[in-house]
Protein backbone atom coordinates (compact mmCIF):
# COMPACT_ATOMS: atom_id res chain seq x y z
CA UNK A 1 0.00 0.00 0.00
CA UNK A 2 2.99 2.56 0.74
CA UNK A 3 4.77 2.13 -2.59
CA UNK A 4 1.23 2.25 -4.36
CA UNK A 5 1.21 6.37 -2.46
CA UNK A 6 4.79 6.65 -3.32
CA UNK A 7 4.11 5.22 -7.00
CA UNK A 8 1.13 7.92 -7.63
CA UNK A 9 3.01 10.63 -6.16
CA UNK A 10 6.28 10.15 -8.26
CA UNK A 11 3.35 9.68 -10.93
CA UNK A 12 1.66 13.44 -10.27
CA UNK A 13 5.43 14.45 -10.36
CA UNK A 14 6.92 13.54 -13.12
CA UNK A 15 3.11 14.44 -15.13
CA UNK A 16 3.33 17.54 -13.80
CA UNK A 17 7.42 17.81 -15.43
CA UNK A 18 6.29 16.79 -18.41
CA UNK A 19 3.33 19.00 -18.66
CA UNK A 20 5.53 22.00 -18.00
CA UNK A 21 8.05 20.94 -20.54
CA UNK A 22 5.04 20.94 -22.91
CA UNK A 23 4.43 24.50 -21.96
CA UNK A 24 7.84 25.52 -22.65
CA UNK A 25 8.25 23.86 -26.09
CA UNK A 26 4.67 25.75 -26.99
CA UNK A 27 5.69 28.91 -25.93
CA UNK A 28 8.87 28.64 -28.18
CA UNK A 29 6.74 27.91 -31.30
CA UNK A 30 4.62 30.65 -30.59
CA UNK A 31 7.77 32.75 -29.48
CA UNK A 32 9.21 32.82 -33.12
CA UNK A 33 5.89 33.38 -34.85
CA UNK A 34 6.32 36.86 -32.59
CA UNK A 35 9.30 37.18 -34.08
CA UNK A 36 8.35 36.92 -37.87
CA UNK A 37 5.85 40.00 -36.79
CA UNK A 38 8.65 41.60 -35.46
CA UNK A 39 10.81 41.68 -38.42
CA UNK A 40 7.83 43.07 -40.49
CA UNK A 41 7.30 45.79 -38.45
CA UNK A 42 11.01 46.42 -38.04
CA UNK A 43 10.75 47.20 -41.70
CA UNK A 44 7.62 48.92 -41.75
CA UNK A 45 8.68 51.26 -38.46
CA UNK A 46 11.91 52.45 -40.67
CA UNK A 47 9.82 53.48 -43.52
CA UNK A 48 7.66 55.43 -41.68
CA UNK A 49 9.75 57.32 -39.68
CA UNK A 50 12.30 58.18 -42.88
CA UNK A 51 9.53 58.98 -44.62
CA UNK A 52 8.34 61.66 -41.95
CA UNK A 53 11.90 62.69 -40.95
CA UNK A 54 12.65 63.47 -45.38
CA UNK A 55 9.18 64.71 -45.32
CA UNK A 56 8.65 67.37 -42.90
CA UNK A 57 12.65 68.11 -41.80
CA UNK A 58 11.00 69.67 -38.40
CA UNK A 59 11.75 68.32 -34.78
CA UNK A 60 8.25 68.94 -34.07
CA UNK A 61 6.54 67.00 -36.76
CA UNK A 62 8.41 64.13 -35.13
CA UNK A 63 7.94 64.74 -31.74
CA UNK A 64 3.81 64.92 -32.49
CA UNK A 65 4.59 61.40 -34.42
CA UNK A 66 5.89 59.87 -31.16
CA UNK A 67 3.21 61.12 -29.08
CA UNK A 68 0.28 59.60 -31.50
CA UNK A 69 2.54 56.68 -31.57
CA UNK A 70 3.00 56.07 -27.70
CA UNK A 71 -0.10 58.36 -26.29
CA UNK A 72 -2.39 55.91 -26.35
CA UNK A 73 -0.40 53.24 -23.83
CA UNK A 74 -1.39 55.73 -21.29
CA UNK A 75 -5.19 55.24 -21.83
CA UNK A 76 -5.12 52.00 -23.18
CA UNK A 77 -2.68 50.06 -20.96
CA UNK A 78 -4.98 49.59 -18.15
CA UNK A 79 -7.83 48.65 -19.58
CA UNK A 80 -5.48 46.02 -21.29
CA UNK A 81 -4.32 44.75 -18.49
CA UNK A 82 -7.98 44.19 -17.13
CA UNK A 83 -8.61 42.21 -20.26
CA UNK A 84 -5.37 40.38 -20.35
CA UNK A 85 -6.72 38.89 -16.38
CA UNK A 86 -10.60 38.38 -17.72
CA UNK A 87 -10.51 36.84 -21.02
CA UNK A 88 -9.00 34.34 -23.08
CA UNK A 89 -5.49 35.35 -23.83
CA UNK A 90 -5.20 33.75 -26.72
CA UNK A 91 -8.28 34.96 -28.09
CA UNK A 92 -6.78 38.64 -27.39
CA UNK A 93 -3.45 37.84 -28.75
CA UNK A 94 -5.73 37.04 -32.44
CA UNK A 95 -7.79 39.74 -32.17
CA UNK A 96 -5.34 42.67 -31.87
CA UNK A 97 -2.75 40.92 -33.99
CA UNK A 98 -5.33 41.36 -36.90
CA UNK A 99 -6.27 44.55 -36.05
CA UNK A 100 -2.78 45.69 -36.54
CA UNK A 101 -2.82 44.22 -39.65
CA UNK A 102 -6.16 45.99 -41.17
CA UNK A 103 -4.18 48.86 -40.16
CA UNK A 104 -1.45 48.53 -42.00
CA UNK A 105 -3.37 47.75 -45.56
CA UNK A 106 -5.15 50.30 -44.92
CA UNK A 107 -2.04 52.87 -44.79
CA UNK A 108 -0.71 51.13 -47.31
CA UNK A 109 -3.85 51.85 -49.89
CA UNK A 110 -3.38 55.45 -48.68
CA UNK A 111 0.42 55.76 -50.05
CA UNK A 112 -0.66 53.41 -53.10
CA UNK A 113 -3.25 55.64 -54.06
CA UNK A 114 -1.23 58.59 -53.23
CA UNK A 115 -4.15 59.48 -50.82
CA UNK A 116 -1.49 60.23 -47.84
CA UNK A 117 -0.97 63.39 -45.87
CA UNK A 118 0.82 64.38 -42.63
CA UNK A 119 -2.52 64.40 -40.27
CA UNK A 120 -3.22 61.13 -41.63
CA UNK A 121 -0.33 59.52 -40.99
CA UNK A 122 -0.41 60.94 -37.12
CA UNK A 123 -4.10 59.13 -36.98
CA UNK A 124 -3.28 56.05 -38.73
CA UNK A 125 0.12 55.91 -35.52
CA UNK A 126 -2.41 56.59 -33.40
CA UNK A 127 -4.33 53.39 -34.07
CA UNK A 128 -1.48 51.17 -34.28
CA UNK A 129 -0.10 52.33 -30.95
CA UNK A 130 -3.15 51.68 -29.64
CA UNK A 131 -3.47 48.14 -30.87
CA UNK A 132 0.39 47.65 -30.01
CA UNK A 133 -0.86 49.08 -26.50
CA UNK A 134 -3.44 46.22 -25.97
CA UNK A 135 -1.14 43.51 -27.50
CA UNK A 136 1.98 44.00 -25.62
CA UNK A 137 0.25 43.38 -22.15
CA UNK A 138 -1.10 40.44 -23.38
CA UNK A 139 2.33 38.81 -24.58
CA UNK A 140 4.24 39.45 -21.70
CA UNK A 141 2.01 38.13 -19.26
CA UNK A 142 1.46 34.94 -21.07
CA UNK A 143 5.28 34.35 -20.90
CA UNK A 144 5.71 33.55 -16.63
CA UNK A 145 2.70 31.03 -17.44
CA UNK A 146 4.77 28.97 -20.02
CA UNK A 147 8.43 29.41 -19.25
CA UNK A 148 9.86 27.80 -15.62
CA UNK A 149 10.69 30.83 -13.24
CA UNK A 150 14.67 29.72 -13.35
CA UNK A 151 14.31 30.56 -16.94
CA UNK A 152 12.36 33.78 -16.96
CA UNK A 153 15.55 35.62 -17.45
CA UNK A 154 17.31 33.60 -20.27
CA UNK A 155 14.54 33.88 -21.97
CA UNK A 156 13.74 37.63 -21.34
CA UNK A 157 17.48 37.73 -22.59
CA UNK A 158 16.82 35.72 -25.76
CA UNK A 159 14.12 37.95 -26.63
CA UNK A 160 16.25 40.90 -26.58
CA UNK A 161 19.02 38.92 -28.87
CA UNK A 162 16.66 38.21 -31.40
CA UNK A 163 14.64 41.00 -31.26
CA UNK A 164 18.28 42.48 -31.57
CA UNK A 165 19.37 40.72 -34.73
CA UNK A 166 15.85 41.81 -36.14
CA UNK A 167 15.87 45.27 -35.80
CA UNK A 168 19.44 45.01 -37.74
CA UNK A 169 18.20 43.19 -40.53
CA UNK A 170 15.23 45.41 -40.17
CA UNK A 171 16.94 49.00 -40.76
CA UNK A 172 18.99 47.25 -43.51
CA UNK A 173 16.19 46.10 -45.46
CA UNK A 174 14.28 49.01 -45.55
CA UNK A 175 16.89 51.58 -46.59
CA UNK A 176 17.57 49.17 -49.56
CA UNK A 177 14.08 49.26 -50.32
CA UNK A 178 13.49 52.62 -50.37
CA UNK A 179 16.75 53.44 -52.23
CA UNK A 180 15.00 51.51 -55.17
CA UNK A 181 12.58 54.51 -56.87
CA UNK A 182 10.53 52.21 -58.78
CA UNK A 183 9.10 51.05 -55.06
CA UNK A 184 6.68 52.98 -53.22
CA UNK A 185 6.40 53.14 -49.20
CA UNK A 186 2.96 51.53 -49.84
CA UNK A 187 4.53 48.12 -51.37
CA UNK A 188 6.90 47.92 -48.19
CA UNK A 189 3.87 48.10 -45.94
CA UNK A 190 2.95 44.49 -47.14
CA UNK A 191 5.86 43.10 -45.59
CA UNK A 192 4.45 43.51 -42.06
CA UNK A 193 1.10 42.24 -43.54
CA UNK A 194 3.13 38.72 -44.99
CA UNK A 195 4.67 37.91 -41.71
CA UNK A 196 1.56 38.92 -39.06
CA UNK A 197 0.23 35.82 -41.45
CA UNK A 198 3.35 34.05 -40.02
CA UNK A 199 3.11 34.98 -37.03
CA UNK A 200 -0.49 33.85 -36.82
CA UNK A 201 0.30 29.90 -37.27
CA UNK A 202 2.05 28.86 -34.26
CA UNK A 203 -0.63 31.03 -32.33
CA UNK A 204 -3.67 29.10 -33.68
CA UNK A 205 -2.22 25.99 -32.59
CA UNK A 206 -0.43 26.70 -29.04
CA UNK A 207 -2.59 26.14 -25.75
CA UNK A 208 -2.07 29.58 -24.10
CA UNK A 209 -2.80 28.86 -20.03
CA UNK A 210 -6.04 31.19 -18.41
CA UNK A 211 -5.90 33.02 -15.15
CA UNK A 212 -6.71 30.78 -12.22
CA UNK A 213 -10.68 30.29 -12.14
CA UNK A 214 -10.90 32.09 -8.28
CA UNK A 215 -9.42 35.26 -9.79
CA UNK A 216 -11.53 35.36 -12.49
CA UNK A 217 -14.66 35.12 -10.22
CA UNK A 218 -13.41 37.34 -8.09
CA UNK A 219 -13.12 39.80 -10.72
CA UNK A 220 -16.49 39.49 -12.12
CA UNK A 221 -17.44 40.58 -8.33
CA UNK A 222 -15.09 43.83 -8.52
CA UNK A 223 -15.32 46.98 -9.87
CA UNK A 224 -13.59 48.44 -13.36
CA UNK A 225 -11.89 50.85 -11.17
CA UNK A 226 -11.10 48.26 -8.78
CA UNK A 227 -9.40 46.36 -10.87
CA UNK A 228 -7.22 48.61 -12.46
CA UNK A 229 -6.08 50.19 -9.27
CA UNK A 230 -5.18 46.15 -7.83
CA UNK A 231 -2.22 46.21 -10.59
CA UNK A 232 -1.11 49.05 -8.49
CA UNK A 233 -1.82 47.73 -5.55
CA UNK A 234 0.43 44.39 -6.53
CA UNK A 235 3.00 46.73 -7.18
CA UNK A 236 3.04 48.67 -3.91
CA UNK A 237 3.06 45.35 -2.17
CA UNK A 238 7.04 44.80 -2.55
CA UNK A 239 8.63 47.20 -1.19
CA UNK A 240 10.79 49.82 -3.62
CA UNK A 241 8.65 49.00 -6.54
CA UNK A 242 6.84 52.09 -7.30
CA UNK A 243 10.39 53.73 -6.65
CA UNK A 244 11.66 51.12 -9.54
CA UNK A 245 8.94 51.74 -11.86
CA UNK A 246 9.40 55.89 -11.27
CA UNK A 247 13.28 55.04 -12.27
CA UNK A 248 11.92 53.89 -15.60
CA UNK A 249 9.50 56.95 -15.94
CA UNK A 250 12.68 59.26 -15.47
CA UNK A 251 14.63 57.24 -18.11
CA UNK A 252 12.00 57.64 -20.27
CA UNK A 253 11.77 60.77 -19.97
CA UNK A 254 15.05 62.07 -20.40
CA UNK A 255 16.03 59.37 -23.31
CA UNK A 256 13.57 61.19 -25.48
CA UNK A 257 15.02 63.41 -27.18
CA UNK A 258 17.70 60.55 -28.55
CA UNK A 259 14.50 58.18 -29.67
CA UNK A 260 12.57 60.89 -30.81
CA UNK A 261 15.21 62.86 -32.86
CA UNK A 262 17.74 60.49 -33.99
CA UNK A 263 16.79 60.24 -37.68
CA UNK A 264 16.77 63.76 -37.72
CA UNK A 265 20.32 64.51 -36.25
CA UNK A 266 21.34 62.01 -39.13
CA UNK A 267 19.88 63.79 -41.77
CA UNK A 268 19.58 67.62 -40.80
CA UNK A 269 21.98 68.11 -38.40
CA UNK A 270 25.37 65.39 -40.41
CA UNK A 271 23.47 65.58 -43.56
CA UNK A 272 23.04 61.88 -43.72
CA UNK A 273 20.87 59.33 -46.16
CA UNK A 274 18.87 56.47 -45.36
CA UNK A 275 22.07 54.66 -45.67
CA UNK A 276 23.59 56.44 -42.70
CA UNK A 277 21.29 56.42 -40.67
CA UNK A 278 20.56 52.77 -41.29
CA UNK A 279 23.99 51.90 -40.31
CA UNK A 280 23.72 53.71 -36.89
CA UNK A 281 20.45 52.29 -36.09
CA UNK A 282 21.57 48.76 -36.99
CA UNK A 283 25.02 49.65 -34.26
CA UNK A 284 22.83 50.70 -32.23
CA UNK A 285 20.67 46.85 -32.26
CA UNK A 286 24.14 45.52 -32.55
CA UNK A 287 24.92 46.40 -28.95
CA UNK A 288 21.16 45.04 -27.89
CA UNK A 289 22.09 41.64 -29.65
CA UNK A 290 25.45 41.51 -27.58
CA UNK A 291 23.50 42.32 -24.05
CA UNK A 292 21.14 40.10 -25.33
CA UNK A 293 23.78 37.51 -25.86
CA UNK A 294 25.02 38.57 -21.78
CA UNK A 295 21.79 38.00 -20.58
CA UNK A 296 20.81 34.48 -22.05
CA UNK A 297 24.41 33.42 -19.73
CA UNK A 298 23.49 35.62 -17.08
CA UNK A 299 21.55 33.65 -14.34
CA UNK A 300 21.35 36.25 -11.66
CA UNK A 301 23.23 39.67 -10.35
CA UNK A 302 24.02 39.89 -6.58
CA UNK A 303 22.74 43.53 -6.89
CA UNK A 304 20.58 43.70 -10.05
CA UNK A 305 19.05 47.31 -9.24
CA UNK A 306 22.29 49.02 -8.08
CA UNK A 307 23.67 47.97 -11.79
CA UNK A 308 20.51 49.01 -13.66
CA UNK A 309 21.21 52.54 -12.22
CA UNK A 310 24.95 53.30 -12.96
CA UNK A 311 23.95 51.68 -16.33
CA UNK A 312 21.39 54.09 -17.03
CA UNK A 313 23.47 57.15 -15.99
CA UNK A 314 26.00 55.41 -18.28
CA UNK A 315 23.50 55.69 -21.14
CA UNK A 316 22.79 59.18 -20.34
CA UNK A 317 26.51 60.54 -20.87
CA UNK A 318 26.02 58.64 -24.29
CA UNK A 319 23.80 60.68 -25.19
CA UNK A 320 25.34 64.06 -24.08
CA UNK A 321 28.53 62.58 -25.89
CA UNK A 322 26.67 62.48 -29.38
CA UNK A 323 26.30 66.16 -29.43
CA UNK A 324 30.14 66.69 -29.25
CA UNK A 325 30.48 64.98 -32.55
CA UNK A 326 31.79 67.52 -35.43
CA UNK A 327 29.44 68.22 -38.39
CA UNK A 328 32.71 68.27 -40.97
CA UNK A 329 34.25 64.65 -39.65
CA UNK A 330 34.33 62.29 -42.53
CA UNK A 331 33.84 59.31 -40.13
CA UNK A 332 31.17 60.82 -38.26
CA UNK A 333 27.83 58.49 -38.78
CA UNK A 334 30.98 55.27 -37.27
CA UNK A 335 31.68 57.60 -34.83
CA UNK A 336 27.62 58.01 -33.85
CA UNK A 337 27.03 54.64 -34.60
CA UNK A 338 29.88 53.77 -32.27
CA UNK A 339 28.70 55.75 -29.09
CA UNK A 340 24.79 54.38 -29.98
CA UNK A 341 26.46 50.93 -29.96
CA UNK A 342 28.09 52.01 -26.38
CA UNK A 343 25.07 53.89 -25.10
CA UNK A 344 22.38 50.52 -26.26
CA UNK A 345 25.19 47.88 -24.88
CA UNK A 346 22.99 47.94 -21.45
CA UNK A 347 19.25 47.99 -22.06
CA UNK A 348 19.13 44.43 -22.82
CA UNK A 349 20.53 44.06 -19.47
CA UNK A 350 18.70 47.15 -17.93
CA UNK A 351 14.77 45.96 -19.24
CA UNK A 352 15.80 42.58 -18.51
CA UNK A 353 16.26 42.94 -14.72
CA UNK A 354 13.07 45.31 -14.82
CA UNK A 355 10.63 42.78 -16.29
CA UNK A 356 11.90 39.83 -14.62
CA UNK A 357 12.21 42.08 -11.40
CA UNK A 358 8.10 42.64 -11.95
CA UNK A 359 7.93 38.87 -13.15
CA UNK A 360 9.47 37.25 -10.18
CA UNK A 361 7.67 39.60 -7.65
CA UNK A 362 3.98 40.32 -8.84
CA UNK A 363 1.92 37.24 -8.21
CA UNK A 364 0.92 35.43 -11.82
CA UNK A 365 -2.73 35.79 -11.45
CA UNK A 366 -2.16 39.42 -11.26
CA UNK A 367 0.35 39.88 -13.60
CA UNK A 368 -1.35 41.30 -16.35
CA UNK A 369 -3.05 44.36 -14.63
CA UNK A 370 0.32 45.15 -12.78
CA UNK A 371 2.20 45.15 -16.42
CA UNK A 372 -0.10 47.30 -17.50
CA UNK A 373 0.34 49.20 -14.75
CA UNK A 374 3.91 49.78 -15.13
CA UNK A 375 3.47 50.60 -18.78
CA UNK A 376 0.79 53.35 -17.96
CA UNK A 377 3.61 54.97 -15.41
CA UNK A 378 6.97 54.03 -16.53
CA UNK A 379 6.48 55.50 -20.44
CA UNK A 380 3.09 57.42 -19.75
CA UNK A 381 5.76 60.51 -19.58
CA UNK A 382 7.79 59.47 -22.75
CA UNK A 383 5.31 60.54 -25.64
CA UNK A 384 5.32 64.05 -23.63
CA UNK A 385 8.79 63.91 -23.54
CA UNK A 386 9.44 63.26 -27.09
CA UNK A 387 6.74 66.09 -28.32
CA UNK A 388 8.40 68.58 -25.61
CA UNK A 389 11.98 67.56 -26.75
CA UNK A 390 11.05 68.21 -30.19
CA UNK A 391 9.28 71.49 -29.65
CA UNK A 392 11.89 72.80 -28.06
CA UNK A 393 15.03 71.25 -30.27
CA UNK A 394 13.39 73.93 -32.88
CA UNK A 395 14.76 76.70 -30.74
CA UNK A 396 17.90 75.57 -29.23
CA UNK A 397 18.66 72.75 -31.69
CA UNK A 398 18.98 68.87 -31.44
CA UNK A 399 22.69 68.61 -30.07
CA UNK A 400 21.82 70.86 -26.97
CA UNK A 401 18.97 69.02 -25.73
CA UNK A 402 20.64 65.99 -25.89
CA UNK A 403 22.88 67.65 -23.28
CA UNK A 404 21.01 69.50 -21.10
CA UNK A 405 17.99 66.33 -20.91
CA UNK A 406 21.46 64.15 -19.68
CA UNK A 407 22.22 66.37 -17.12
CA UNK A 408 18.81 66.76 -15.49
CA UNK A 409 18.39 63.26 -15.64
CA UNK A 410 21.63 61.97 -13.91
CA UNK A 411 20.63 64.55 -11.38
CA UNK A 412 16.99 63.08 -10.73
CA UNK A 413 18.26 59.40 -10.94
CA UNK A 414 21.03 59.55 -7.86
CA UNK A 415 18.54 61.57 -5.91
CA UNK A 416 16.27 58.55 -6.19
CA UNK A 417 18.52 56.60 -5.29
CA UNK A 418 19.62 57.96 -2.03
CA UNK A 419 16.28 59.34 -1.09
CA UNK A 420 13.76 56.05 -1.88
CA UNK A 421 13.73 51.94 -0.97
CA UNK A 422 14.47 50.96 -3.83
CA UNK A 423 17.80 49.51 -3.19
CA UNK A 424 15.36 47.08 -0.72
CA UNK A 425 14.71 45.10 -4.55
CA UNK A 426 18.10 44.06 -4.77
CA UNK A 427 17.67 41.36 -1.52
CA UNK A 428 14.21 40.81 -2.50
CA UNK A 429 14.68 39.92 -6.71
CA UNK A 430 17.79 37.25 -5.55
CA UNK A 431 15.22 36.14 -2.62
CA UNK A 432 12.45 35.54 -5.01
CA UNK A 433 15.37 33.65 -8.09
CA UNK A 434 17.32 31.55 -5.30
CA UNK A 435 13.93 30.64 -4.10
CA UNK A 436 12.60 29.63 -7.63
CA UNK A 437 15.67 27.74 -8.45
CA UNK A 438 15.19 26.12 -4.74
CA UNK A 439 11.72 24.77 -5.64
CA UNK A 440 12.42 23.55 -9.10
CA UNK A 441 15.53 21.34 -8.02
CA UNK A 442 13.66 20.09 -4.92
CA UNK A 443 11.21 18.85 -7.30
CA UNK A 444 13.71 17.02 -9.30
CA UNK A 445 15.23 15.37 -6.76
CA UNK A 446 12.08 14.46 -4.83
CA UNK A 447 11.53 12.71 -8.63
CA UNK A 448 14.80 11.10 -8.75
CA UNK A 449 14.81 10.29 -5.03
CA UNK A 450 11.30 8.91 -5.52
CA UNK A 451 11.37 6.86 -8.42
CA UNK A 452 14.98 5.26 -7.13
CA UNK A 453 13.19 4.50 -4.07
CA UNK A 454 10.44 2.61 -5.43
CA UNK A 455 12.62 1.11 -7.82
CA UNK A 456 15.03 -0.54 -4.45
CA UNK A 457 11.18 -1.79 -3.06
CA UNK A 458 11.01 -3.53 -6.51
CA UNK A 459 13.84 -4.90 -6.80
CA UNK A 460 13.34 -6.36 -2.97
CA UNK A 461 10.17 -7.66 -4.06
CA UNK A 462 11.53 -9.57 -6.38
CA UNK A 463 14.31 -10.93 -4.51
CA UNK A 464 11.53 -11.77 -1.69
CA UNK A 465 9.75 -13.78 -4.20
CA UNK A 466 12.75 -15.73 -5.52
CA UNK A 467 13.21 -16.74 -1.80
CA UNK A 468 9.76 -18.14 -1.50
CA UNK A 469 10.12 -19.70 -4.34
CA UNK A 470 13.24 -21.22 -3.66
CA UNK A 471 12.03 -22.42 -0.11
CA UNK A 472 8.94 -24.12 -1.75
CA UNK A 473 11.00 -25.85 -4.16
CA UNK A 474 13.52 -27.01 -1.39
CA UNK A 475 10.28 -28.03 0.90
CA UNK A 476 8.75 -29.69 -2.24
CA UNK A 477 12.03 -32.02 -2.36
Amino acid sequence: MQTSGIENTSEELTSETIENKSKFKQYLFFFSGQQASLLGSSIVSFAIIWWLTITTQSELMLGIASLVTLGPYIFAAPISGVLTDKYNRKTLLIVFDALQAVITVTLSILFLTDNITIAIIFVILGFRGTAQAFHQPVSMAVTPTMVPSDKLSRINGLSYLLSGVINIIGPVVGAALLAIPSINIGMILWIDVGTFAIAMIPLIFVKIPSVAKKEEELQEKQSFITRVLDGMNALKETKGMLALVFSAMIFNFFSAPLIALLSLFVNKTHMGNEADYALVVGMLQAAIVVGGIIMSFIKGMKKPILFLIISIVFMYACQAALAFIPTDFSGRFWAIGSILFLYALPISVVDVMFITSIQLLVPKEKLGRAIAAVMAIAPAIRPLGQFLSGLIAEFIGISLIFIIASGIGTIVLLILWFTTPIKALDKEIVRAMNEANGKDKAKEEKIIKEESFITDIKKEDILMSIDQLTTQNIGSE
